[in-house]
């Protein structure tokens, strides 16, 4: 029931953004609109994915600019159950032994947890946490010949009830 209740707003949201585009002047405009109305339109693609918005300013992720960004949407999740998803791409923080250039690179977009600590739980209740931790990235850790996790990425698993988690490397980590 919820799914066709949430699935009528996303109908109503989407005839009004595609007026919107209609009216929109640029064609850099109409193209952020219809991926925006591709994503957030999509009850596949929010769940896999998350909503987007339009970014604060453009950046280069996946090899290209874009100026489309996930939205937040953690910040406002105040349900008691707790939510675990992936997709977001969390840092830990680069080890010491990262040279300070690679450690100015970018490479995922903007922050999306900053300046929130990796094992923090999230949320206005803190019953939010993403566990993916860009472990994606380590193509990139491996062209700079970087070690593991040398670009702060790691593969973690939640451990329930304890709200441990538990990395790749070994490492038991509290949430907070």
């Amino acid at each position: 029931e919820a799914f066709y209740h949430y699935a009528d707003l996303i109908s109503n949201e989407l005839e009004e953004l595609s007026q919107q585009l209609d009216s929109q002047s640029t064609d850099e405009e109409k193209s952020d609109q219809n991926e925006l109305l591709r994503q957030n339109g999509n009850p596949v693609l929010i769940i896999c994915s998350g909503p987007e918005e339009r970014a604060p300013a453009p950046y280069y992720a996946g090899g290209k600019m874009r100026r489309i960004d996930r939205e937040q949407w953690w910040e406002k999740y105040d349900g008691d159950a707790l939510c675990c998803f992936g997709h977001y791409w969390r840092l830990f923080p680069q080890p010491a032994s990262t040279p300070q250039e690679l450690k100015e690179i970018r490479l995922t977009g903007r922050d999306l947890f900053h300046p929130v600590e990796a094992q923090a739980l999230l949320g206005p209740k803190k019953t939010a946490m993403c566990l993916d931790f860009a472990v994606g990235l380590r193509y990139e850790e491996r062209g700079f010949k970087l070690p593991a996790g040398g670009l702060g990425t790691h593969l973690a698993a939640l451990r329930l009830p304890e709200k441990n988690l538990y990395l790749e490397d070994g490492q038991i980590l509290e949430t907070k």
